[in-house]
């Protein structure tokens, strides 16, 4: 059951205030009183009243003059006046200062002086449920408000987090599509023959985590060798991600290797991963390990040591599991002696040690390695059926000392192969210059090795009279003439056996 309201009279006549207390306490309020305006102001403050029934004329502060007062605490408080002073100005004096209505006394008719309190009393009522209500709206509103801009940078979090991760998925996608060819792993080329040891040595090493050391000439397989580590290892569902030491700016060596933090340097508009970072679970070839800085050694070790990185301009520590393969032509214990690379880090690296054999020991392989480069060239090149090799021509090749090994092999089929015009393969003009493509063992007085097919040696012998002869065929000083046969004779002899002719220029 809800409280009773309270009425506050203010009047200085002690018994018109008894009057109205007890017609007011008879319709069920309760009363408080006052004898001047400023009773009444304290009155007010101290009781809180629902109503105020105020005379005009009172001694020390009059009625008009409290109920401007009032209005500055409360413009919701109802104001009846009720004065014996019924003059048309008086009211309008004070419904202006904010009462809301005016009764003139003494009250006669106590049923409608009651209609006139419970008027004003609903209308308060409504005020009040009016005003909490907005209120509540404009909590709700200003709730919402901040919880949608909560939400709003939560999102712009959100789509931060997403655009980061965005560039940094696009970032690995340009790199790994870039490494896509190498990755897929070359096949192993010789792992029966010249490679028979160096297969085993991998075939011992891969399952492990150890650190392995590539040692070789430039051009004989390292990086083939590390493919083959890393997708014979338990790491061959995660990245396989190389480094060119020697191809990178010493300047960008840390941001490539370690990573970057956005505005870390002039340049970094973004957040970008290192190669460790990108190899996590995985395992980075670290090509050309000598040509690397000797700064940068210092924070390889540290690296290695406690399998952790820091981006550059970042604070925190970023662990990492990487198995490192390493390469290189040069002789890391010179360049110890010499003060160029540490002898730490060379530890750290050297724990298994794989020699790669140069081509020219181990010649076995290159009928093999020469098919298999026909045949992905001729894939690469778009030519449609890959020619045969001329009778003689694998000869030669086995002959050559191969300075730039497995490399040098297949940059000669390539170029063979974009010269190509028909027939077989003779790669009798491609060596190099001044190269004596014909083994000692091949020449006059020579105990010849490896028998040749009679076409092999014909091809081999008529290919070097052409040399000599600057590819001339008939005529004076001719080919035809100096091995004593018919110009067209001769000509169709090459033709059987693939042989290319036209006078060199």
């Amino acid at each position: 059951m809800s409280q009773p309201a309270k009425v506050l009279i203010v009047d200085d006549e002690e018994l018109i205030r008894l009057n109205l207390r007890m017609l007011l306490e008879d319709l069920g309020y309760i009363v408080v009183e006052a004898a001047d305006g400023r009773e009444g102001l304290d009155a007010f403050d101290r009781e809180g009243p629902d109503l105020i029934l105020a005379d005009l004329r009172m001694p020390v502060m009059d009625g008009l003059s409290m109920i401007a007062a009032l209005r500055e605490k409360s413009t919701e408080i109802p104001i009846i006046v009720v004065s014996g002073t019924g003059t048309v100005q008086h009211a309008v004096d004070s419904l202006r200062l904010g009462a809301w209505d005016y009764v003139i006394k003494p009250v006669e008719d106590a049923r409608a002086f009651e209609v006139v309190i419970e008027r004003a009393l609903e209308k308060s009522r409504l005020l009040k449920e009016n005003r909490l209500y907005r209120e509540h709206l404009e909590e709700l509103v200003r709730e919402r408000t901040e919880d949608l801009r909560k939400a709003h940078d939560e999102l712009e979090l959100r789509h931060q987090d997403v655009s980061r991760l965005k560039d940094m998925l696009a970032d690995d996608n340009r790199y790994l599509l870039g490494e896509l060819w190498s990755a897929s792993g070359d096949e192993i080329i010789g792992s029966d023959f010249g490679l028979k040891a160096v297969m085993e040595m991998v075939r011992q090493v891969a399952p492990l985590n150890s650190p392995v050391l590539l040692l070789g000439e430039t051009g004989t397989g390292k990086e083939v060798i590390a493919n083959a580590i890393h997708y014979s290892s338990p790491r061959k569902d995660g990245p396989f991600i190389k480094v060119n030491c020697g191809a990178i700016p010493e300047t960008l060596i840390d941001s490539e290797l370690f990573g970057h933090e956005k505005g870390a340097f002039t340049g970094a508009v973004s957040q970008r991963r290192g190669r460790f970072e990108r190899a996590d679970k995985g395992t980075i070839f670290l090509d050309e390990i000598g040509e690397l800085p000797l700064q940068a050694q210092v924070r390889l070790l540290h690296v290695i040591q406690k399998r952790e990185i820091e981006r550059v301009g970042g604070t925190n520590s970023i662990p990492v599991d990487v198995r490192i393969i390493s390469a290189t032509h040069r002789n890391l214990e010179e360049m110890i002696a010499s003060g160029r690379f540490r002898e730490d880090l060379w530890f750290r690296l050297n724990v298994f040690p794989i020699i790669l054999p140069p081509l020219r020991q181990r010649k076995e392989d290159i009928p093999s390695l020469v098919s298999h480069f026909i045949s992905r060239k001729s894939i690469e090149l778009g030519v449609s059926t890959p020619p045969a090799v001329a009778p003689g021509a694998l000869e030669r090749l086995m002959n050559y000392n191969w300075p730039g090994n497995v490399r040098e092999l297949e940059n000669l089929v390539e170029r063979e192969l974009i010269r190509h015009r028909g027939g077989q393969l003779m790669f009798d003009s491609l060596l190099p210059a001044g190269q004596d493509t014909i083994s000692p063992d091949c020449r006059e007085g020579s105990h010849i090795r490896t028998p040749l097919k009679l076409d092999e040696v014909i091809s081999l012998h008529i290919s070097n009279v052409l040399r000599i002869t600057k590819g001339k065929v008939h005529g004076p000083g001719g080919a035809a003439e100096l091995l004593g046969i018919k110009a067209n004779t001769l000509r169709a002899r090459m033709d059987k056996l693939g042989i290319k002719y036209g006078r060199n220029k």
